[in-house]
């Protein structure tokens, strides 16, 4: 019987559906003996495509900032998520701001990283819900926030006096008939995170290191600062990778999954965009099987 969900049984052959295995057989035999279609995982919109058209709209009412293009520079990007195992390398972070590069803080980790003396340039807000002005109010930051369009307007008012709010557009399809002709469009979803990584390649860098992108939980803590969180987020999943087992929620595996075709656009789009990734957590166990197989393609 298969202990974990990375076994090889195309020798000899026991099926055993009893105990933890029960939650992955299915996709296990989908995997190993092509048997039936496998687990697949969506996740939809936290809202939906109405209400992201109505705060298109009202956004594109006001005269905000619209980001553009920007020619390719030699900068360094440190984009931070809210993974546990972004506090194992404050000290990394504060030293690579110190050095000149330019930080990205995604949702919650821009005010955790200002609680912790590194005030980032940007904060970058991705989801729509209206909640999330928490992660925004009374935060200071070096250039401001760069916010997407379809984001909740009480978001942007959000943003203290004085600061600077830079509005972009993401690419969601759906979205694209309701936007301004010829706008840049930024993808990378379904999460800010990958997002982030978009933005900072259309913003001319070409260097970016990532950290606190786990996409798993360490023990029972999801993020590096408690947050709350929705009946999609509480749903937990045990996801077997690189002979390790990791517990996420639907949105982090549906970062985890997403992560390596990200890679693989931006490398496509730009070839000269380096990339490395920091910590210890499902995402980063991916990339790493990314630079093994990245390695043995080479010397193939």
């Amino acid at each position: 019987a298969p202990e974990n969900p990375e076994d090889d049984c195309t020798r000899g052959i026991v099926v055993h559906f009893r105990g933890p295995r029960k939650n992955w057989m299915v996709d296990y035999c989908h995997h190993w003996f092509g048997l039936g279609d496998g687990m697949q995982i969506k996740v939809a919109p936290n809202t939906d495509d109405a209400v992201a058209i109505a705060n298109i709209r009202a956004n594109l009412a006001t005269p905000r900032t619209t980001l553009d293009q920007l020619p390719e520079n030699k900068g360094v990007a440190v984009l931070v998520g809210s993974g546990p195992s972004a506090a194992d390398s404050l000290d990394a972070i504060r030293s690579m701001a110190e050095l000149g590069a330019t930080i990205f803080a995604m949702n919650g980790s821009a005010r955790w990283l200002a609680d912790n003396g590194i005030m980032p340039h940007f904060g970058v807000m991705l989801d729509m819900r209206p909640g999330n002005t928490r992660f925004i109010e009374g935060v200071e930051t070096q250039l401001g926030w760069l916010i997407a369009s379809h984001c909740d307007p009480a978001v942007f008012a959000a943003v203290p006096e004085g600061a600077a709010t830079t509005m972009f557009h993401f690419g969601a399809e759906a979205m694209r008939p309701h936007l301004p002709e010829g706008c840049a469009l930024i993808g990378g979803g379904p999460t800010v995170g990958l997002t982030a990584m978009v933005l900072a390649v259309a913003l001319g860098f070409r260097e970016m290191h990532l950290f606190g992108y786990d996409s798993s939980h360490r023990g029972r803590q999801s993020h590096v600062v408690a947050q709350p969180v929705d009946s999609v987020e509480a749903k937990m999943l045990d996801v077997f990778f690189g002979g390790r087992e990791f517990t996420t929620s639907l949105g982090m595996y549906a970062q985890a999954q997403a992560f390596q075709p990200t890679c693989a656009a931006i490398w496509e789009a730009m070839p000269s965009v380096r990339i490395a990734v920091h910590g210890d957590g499902l995402l980063q166990t991916i990339w790493r099987s990314m630079l093994i197989d990245s390695d043995a393609a080479q010397a193939a």
